[in-house]
């Protein structure tokens, strides 16, 4: 009768342990179907070509100066005629490529702007420079603080028509000819900043500031008379922005 409890007990046992191995051989496979983190929202939704258009005002300035060659002595004398400025209604055209990296956005653009800056410094030998057009190319990073909103900076450089005229009517002793002209696209770096926003999947509306610091001056010059008149404009746009993604 022993032997039949033990061994009743023991099958028991036998039974317990063996269902419980399976219960834990159940449990040691991995979980399937383990579900992925989701997608950032709007993702790959800033990558592509764009072409836009942009409104804005441009506030320019420049420090003017006159360097006179004094025929007796062989030196040259330079004035500084102070500075002087100019505000005007700009427009242009951008466009350009974006690459989304997770929450970064890289990209190039280009960009045309018709500046249509004026500068008139009448008193200082009669002459005035004005800027029209202006041709950028450069390089953004921005970092989406949403997926549909980014903040932005770009680093570029950028080609600035600089004129300098001469306005002798009136002035006594000054020739109506014989004036030299050092002027036209001039080189400068252009930096910038704004914040941009994707709406309706394909458009891109933009609010941004661009400074332009020129690296060359423009000149005019009477070699007869040994006198020059040299300016140097840097340029401030605000302007909003308008563009289609492809």
């Amino acid at each position: 009768m022993k032997l039949v409890i033990a061994a009743s007990t023991a099958l028991v046992l036998a039974t317990g342990a063996s269902a419980g191995s399976a219960i834990a051989a159940d449990f040691s496979y991995p979980i399937k179907g383990t579900l992925a983190p989701a997608p950032l929202a709007g993702a790959a939704g800033w990558t592509g070509f764009y072409l836009g258009g942009a409104l804005g005002a441009t506030f320019a300035n420049t420090n003017a100066d006159s360097d006179v060659f004094n025929f007796s002595t062989g030196n040259v004398i330079s004035y500084d005629n102070g500075a002087f400025g100019s505000s005007s209604f700009s427009t242009g055209v951008y466009a350009g490529y974006n690459f989304q990296l997770d929450t970064f956005v890289l990209g190039v653009e280009g960009e045309a702007t018709w500046l249509n800056a004026a500068f008139d410094n009448g008193n200082d030998f009669g002459a005035f420079a004005d800027s029209d057009w202006q041709f950028a190319i450069s390089g953004r990073i921005g970092y989406l603080v949403t997926p549909t909103a980014l903040v932005f900076t770009k680093v570029g450089w950028a080609f600035t028509n600089v004129s300098v005229n001469s306005s002798v009517d009136g002035i006594v002793g000054w020739p109506a000819t014989g004036a030299v002209y050092n002027d036209g696209y001039r080189n400068g770096l252009l930096l910038g900043a704004g914040i941009e926003a994707l709406v309706g999947g394909n458009w891109l509306l933009r609010v941004e500031g661009e400074y332009t610091l020129s690296a060359e001056s423009a000149s005019m010059s009477y070699p007869a008379w040994g006198v020059s008149y040299n300016v140097k404009p840097d340029f401030l746009t605000a302007r909003l922005g308008l563009a289609y993604k492809f």
